[in-house]
């Protein structure tokens, strides 16, 4: 199926791109948003569980929102391994499954949300013990979606070192997106990441924002594609 995708036009694929990448963008930051008006309080289960129950609508929204986004950035991923492969299949494709690792890792953290509002039925809590496992299911989803972030940096080298080399794009995209991944891989450290924040997630959410804006007004130079699918590698 994949092989197939790969045989549309290349700029019909990075304006369908594009449009999932900014689909991606828009409803991660929507469901953030909801999903962040939970608060979690380390150590006190009681609370934690109270604010899940007075946000728990939109919590689930939240929950809804992100794997939409999850979904449109699985697609746009699969759009990548087929624009990129004439560049580098084995790294194309290396892209793609680090990629979808981080969305794995992103998405077990998003269920973990959910499970969380499952274990608080009624308005009221079912005891301390459900208190404690939906603040581990909260903790869980921190520690995951700082993992995420730091795959999803490796991801972000990857890419970049795809785009310099392709010629088809432009190259201060690739490097803004090496960029952008070397700030993400601080997350392994959540210290480290805090004490550097912003200024670790600044470039990545510059990188990805202008290659987004790049596939849906330019797309691919089609002349350097083509070209390039037909250079030996």
């Amino acid at each position: 199926m994949i092989e197939r995708i790969g045989e549309a036009p290349p700029r019909t694929l990075a304006r369908i791109a594009g449009i999932l990448y900014l689909l991606d963008i828009l409803t991660s930051l929507l469901g953030d948003s909801l999903a962040g008006r939970t608060r979690v309080v380390p150590g006190n289960a009681a609370a934690t569980a109270a604010s899940i129950i007075a946000h728990q609508p939109l919590l689930r929204l939240g929950v809804a929102a992100n794997l939409f986004a999850t979904a449109c950035y699985a697609a746009v991923t699969v759009l990548f391994y087929a624009l990129f492969k004439v560049v580098n299949k084995s790294l194309a494709w290396l892209v793609m499954v680090t990629s979808l690792a981080a969305l794995a890792i992103w998405t077990s953290g998003t269920l973990a949300e959910l499970a969380a509002t499952l274990i608080l039925p009624g308005g009221h809590t079912s005891g301390p013990r459900a208190g404690q496992q939906a603040l581990m299911l909260l903790e869980w989803n921190a520690h995951a979606f700082n993992l995420g972030l730091a795959v999803f940096g490796a991801d972000c080298l990857l890419i970049g070192y795809l785009i310099v080399k392709s010629t088809f794009q432009p190259r201060v995209l690739g490097t803004l997106m090496m960029l952008g991944g070397i700030g993400l891989l601080t997350y392994p450290s959540p210290l480290l990441a805090t004490d550097l924040y912003p200024y670790n997630t600044a470039p990545a959410l510059v990188a990805e924002t202008s290659l987004m804006l790049w596939l849906l007004v330019k797309g691919v130079n089609v002349q350097q594609k083509e070209q390039r699918a037909r250079t030996p590698r």
